[in-house]
């Protein structure tokens, strides 16, 4: 909104549109998508297997704050998907502005599992474990960049762009956990 950069890499393509909206993006394309993992302490002590566990009594349940976060809206969406959004909010315990707090608070065991993207469990693959949540209960989350039309260095931005979506790109992208739009796009 400070119409200054080249690039515009949101969370999801929801803030993409809003830019698009405003009149933003000269032009964009798809690098890869987040999925929603359930983050859980390293060993999985609690045994989480499934979404379902969320709602056993006594879990300690982080998820993103909906309004704050677009990891917030998906889990918010999944867990109505699975029917279980009643039980598990008796669980919830913190409601974060940002998916890598709920990935710290797992680690330092303030919590039992949180629902997180894929590339916020693979920066913390060290200290906590992931368990995949069933595809049928969430659509991946577009992960877009798109060029500015205030850019100043639009031949690099689109070079960037074009090197992102492209194979070296993808490589790099499943690399930080996050699922290549090559993949994704072909039901992976």
């Amino acid at each position: 909104f400070a119409r200054r950069g080249d690039l515009y890499m949101p969370g999801e393509d929801f803030y993409l549109n809003q830019a698009k909206d405003r009149g933003f993006i000269a032009e964009e394309k798809l690098v890869g998508y987040f999925d929603p993992v359930l983050l859980v302490q390293k060993g999985n002590p609690k045994g989480i297997k499934t979404v379902q566990d969320l709602a056993k009594p006594g879990m300690k349940v982080g998820v993103g704050e909906p309004e704050a976060a677009a990891g917030g809206r998906a889990a918010e969406a999944l867990l109505k998907t699975a029917g279980i959004a009643d039980q598990v909010e008796k669980n919830i315990v913190v409601k974060a502005g940002n998916v890598p707090e709920l990935g710290n608070m797992v680690k330092l065991k303030s919590l039992d599992v949180a629902i997180v993207w894929n590339v916020t469990a693979a920066q913390v693959a060290d200290d906590c474990d992931q368990v995949a949540i069933d595809r049928g209960l969430y659509e991946p989350s577009k992960i877009p960049l798109g060029i500015l039309k205030f850019s100043e260095h639009t031949d690099e931005a689109r070079a960037f762009m074009d090197f992102c979506a492209g194979p070296e790109g993808q490589k790099l992208v499943a690399d930080a956990g996050m699922a290549p739009a090559t993949e994704a796009d072909a039901g992976v």
